[in-house]
């Protein structure tokens, strides 16, 4: 479905939260609030870092922003609204120690030896006999192969990996891999990173630049890069950065020139525009798994063409 990854629900809810607390400017009903804190909850309910610290990064950016507008623009500031953001900021400060991310854990080792009692010892004695086999050119490609496949979880390194870039086509780089700090490995990012540096490495020429290996022979196969951006310019190279992810880039770039340029008249929602939109792009290049999910480029467009016409009612 269109909510697949929790990196782009994440992305989308973001740049919702920071609409909503847009509109309750301007409309600060009960109801709104009662929305805002619904939205919190389920941030913190889908259990990544930036659907659980974002809330908080955004709320006191938005009372610093409206602090210092009130402070430039020599306007009366908005009380009332600015009691609000400090409930919905104390709201999220008491919920975030006993949400799910409160509870998880970045140890990869930790996390295996909870769960099952391997002996890493032996398998990574194992394995560097298999090296040595491997580098004398007298050894078994398929016993290799086979020993890889079953004691992948023991390297800490999940089997789908191994069917995306395929074993069987380059063990040389999985035997090396399996090898590294077993600190670092059991990192998805850490692995995505390496493979496609791998795929690089024995084939990028021109055409894979201009437009990329696609979406067909990468993600399509599971060989995925949780940095968009360079993801992007991984899937469809530069033409394909140009055209997909610059605009944004772009629009970002002069709308923050047109509020510069009119900074003693700045405006609240047009700032608020940019700084939602801003900050789904941040996140994207972060997290990534967002900027080629329709759930996030549409609600991300249709801000981006508001805020162009914002900009142009206001300044």
């Amino acid at each position: 479905g269109i909510f697949n990854m929790a990196n782009c629900m994440a992305s989308m809810y973001v740049l919702i939260f920071t609409l909503m607390l847009n509109k309750l400017k301007y409309n600060k009903s009960n109801f709104n609030m009662l929305n805002i804190i619904l939205l919190i909850i389920s941030l913190y309910m889908l259990g990544t870092r930036v659907a659980s610290y974002f809330p908080v990064i955004i709320l006191s950016a938005t009372i610093i922003m409206l602090l210092v507008i009130k402070v430039l623009t020599k306007n009366k500031l908005d009380k009332l609204y600015l009691r609000k953001v400090l409930i919905l900021l104390i709201v999220t400060l008491i919920i975030l120690p006993i949400a799910p991310i409160s509870h998880r854990s970045y140890d990869y080792k930790d996390n295996l030896n909870s769960e099952i009692d391997y002996n890493f010892d032996n398998v990574e004695d194992k394995l560097a006999d298999y090296k040595k086999q491997y580098d004398s050119g007298i050894y078994n490609k398929d016993e290799i192969v086979k020993f890889m496949r079953e004691n992948s979880f023991s390297f800490l390194v999940h089997i789908e990996f191994l069917d995306a870039y395929r074993i069987e086509d380059d063990l040389e780089f999985w035997i090396n891999y399996f090898m590294t700090d077993r600190e670092i490995r059991g990192d998805n990012r850490v692995i995505e990173k390496a493979i496609i540096s791998r795929i690089k490495e024995r084939n990028f020429e021109t055409k894979h630049k201009l437009f990329g290996y696609t979406y067909t022979n990468t993600f399509g196969r599971g060989i995925i890069y949780e940095r968009d951006l360079f993801a992007q310019y991984f899937y469809l190279g530069i033409i394909g950065v140009l055209l997909f992810l610059c605009p944004y880039v772009f629009i970002c770039i002069y709308v923050g020139i047109m509020t510069l340029k009119n900074i003693k008249k700045v405006d609240f929602e047009t700032t608020m525009l940019l700084m939602g939109v801003c900050i789904t792009i941040v996140i994207s290049i972060l997290s990534g798994n967002s900027m080629e999910h329709f759930c996030v480029v549409i609600p991300l467009s249709i801000a981006c063409g508001y805020m162009l016409k914002r900009v142009k009612k206001v300044y």
